[in-house]
C-alpha cells in the first residue's frame, strides 16, 4: 500500500458555485471526495474545460481547492498520479493528455447509468449525439453500492476493471443554524422532493401513498406539498388519467390539500419536523435522504440499505408505504430521541472520518496506480 502523498485531479462542471451546489449531488460528492483524499495525505485539483482568472475556489466547507483546465496543467507540467472522470466528460484528447503528466484515468459514475442509457434510447429526443462512454484510455471504473446491479454492463462497456466504492457523504453544506430552530407541528405537512427528470427518482408512488392515506384519514397530515411538481402537475396524462381518479389532488374534491411546488432546498422547505415522503428505482442511497436524517426529519422511504432508520416501506408497495406514512405521522415525535440516535449511526457509516470507508478508498487508489 502507497505511503507517498499523491496528486489527483477530479472534473467538475465549469459553473460550479455554491449557488447550484445543492442542485447537482454529483458537484457535492466531488468536493465529498477531494476532501477524503486530503485526509488520507493527497493533494487534490479541480478539472474544468473553461479557463479561470481564479485559480482556487472556496464553497461552504471551508476549503480553497485549485482549478485548472487540462491545457493549463500541460502548460504547467503539473505531474498527476490519477485523474477522476466524474463531473465532467473527459475527451479523447484530454485524457492523452492527462496520461502524459502520468496520471491513471479512474471513471466514477455516481448516475444510475444503466437505466439512464435505456431512458436516452428510448426515450431521447435523438439529439444527445456526443460520446459518453469513452473506454480509450479508461484503467478503472468506481460505481456506488447502489448501483452494484450496472456492474456488469459498465465491465462490458468500457473494457475496464469496475469496482465498487463507499457512498460519502457530510453535512459540510448545511446550514447548522437551521437544525437547533426547528420545532414540531400539530398537525404535520407532507413533503415529495424527488427531482422528477427520471423513472428513478419521482413523485409518482408518494402521489399514490398520499392519496391511499387521505382516502382512510383525510385530518391525519396539514397539506402535503410536491416540491419539484410542477411538470407532472401540467402534464395532460397525470391530470386526465391519475389526477381525476384521485380526491387528493383534486382541488375540485379537495382544495387547499395537495400543492405542486417548484424546486426548493432541503433546509428552506423543512422549518418544522414534517414528513418527508420519497421513493426511488435502483437508486437507494440519496443525498437527500442524508440531509433528512441529520436534521431528524421523518423520512418515510423504500431504501434496502437505509432499513433501519426512518420509516419503511418495500419495492413500489402504496399500501404498506401508507402505513408507513402514517407511523410518521404519528409516532415521530414520541420516539424522537431513538430516531436521533439511529440516525446518528447511520451518518457515520458514510462518513469520510470513518476508518473502514478511509480504508476502502486506499485500496482502491492502489488498485488503480498498479493497473
Amino acid at each position: 500500500m502507497t505511503k507517498k502523498q499523491l496528486t489527483f485531479a477530479l472534473s467538475i462542471r465549469d459553473d460550479i458555485s455554491d449557488a447550484n451546489l445543492f442542485s447537482n449531488g454529483i458537484s457535492q460528492n466531488i468536493i465529498f471526495l477531494c476532501d477524503l483524499f486530503e485526509l488520507l495525505g493527497h493533494k487534490v485539483i479541480l478539472l474544468v474545460n473553461t479557463k479561470r482568472q481564479q485559480k482556487k475556489v472556496s464553497f461552504r466547507s471551508k476549503q480553497n481547492y485549485k482549478i485548472f483546465t487540462v491545457d493549463e496543467l500541460v502548460e504547467k507540467n503539473i505531474q498527476l498520479d490519477i485523474a477522476f472522470e466524474i463531473g465532467q466528460i473527459l475527451g479523447i484528447k484530454q485524457r492523452n493528455s492527462l496520461a502524459k503528466l502520468g496520471a491513471k484515468m479512474v471513471t466514477v459514475h455516481c448516475g444510475n447509468q444503466l437505466i439512464m442509457d435505456m431512458e436516452i434510447l428510448f426515450y431521447g429526443d435523438g439529439k444527445d449525439t456526443g460520446r459518453r462512454h469513452i473506454s480509450d484510455i479508461t484503467n478503472h471504473v468506481w460505481i456506488i453500492p447502489q448501483h452494484a446491479h450496472q456492474l456488469t454492463y459498465m465491465e462490458v462497456l468500457t473494457e475496464a476493471e469496475v469496482n465498487i466504492c463507499p457512498c460519502i457523504w457530510e453535512p459540510s453544506f448545511l446550514p447548522l443554524k437551521h437544525k437547533s430552530s426547528m420545532k414540531f407541528r400539530r398537525t404535520p405537512n407532507i413533503y415529495v422532493m424527488e427531482p422528477n427528470m427520471s423513472v428513478v427518482k419521482n413523485a409518482l408512488i408518494p402521489i399514490t401513498i398520499i392519496e391511499a392515506l387521505h382516502r382512510e384519514s383525510p385530518d391525519i397530515f396539514n397539506k402535503a406539498y410536491i416540491v419539484n411538481g410542477m411538470r407532472i402537475h401540467k402534464h395532460p396524462y397525470f391530470l386526465n388519467n391519475i389526477a381525476s381518479n384521485f380526491h387528493s389532488t383534486n382541488a375540485k374534491l379537495t382544495p387547499d390539500k395537495v400543492y405542486f411546488t417548484p424546486r426548493a432546498p432541503f433546509h428552506d422547505a423543512f422549518t418544522h419536523y414534517d414528513v418527508l415522503l420519497s421513493h426511488h428505482w435502483r437508486n437507494e442511497l440519496n443525498y437527500l435522504s442524508f440531509e433528512a436524517l441529520y436534521y431528524n426529519i421523518p423520512m418515510v422511504h423504500n431504501s434496502v440499505a437505509m432499513k433501519s432508520v426512518g420509516f419503511f416501506y418495500p419495492d413500489f408497495d402504496a399500501r404498506l408505504g401508507k402505513e408507513a406514512l402514517r407511523s410518521a405521522l404519528t409516532e415521530h415525535k414520541s420516539n424522537f430521541k431513538e430516531h436521533e440516535q439511529l440516525n446518528k449511526q447511520f451518518l457515520k457509516t458514510i462518513s469520510i472520518h470513518n476508518p473502514t470507508v478511509q480504508e476502502k478508498y486506499k485500496q482502491l487508489i492502489d488498485k488503480a496506480l498498479s493497473s
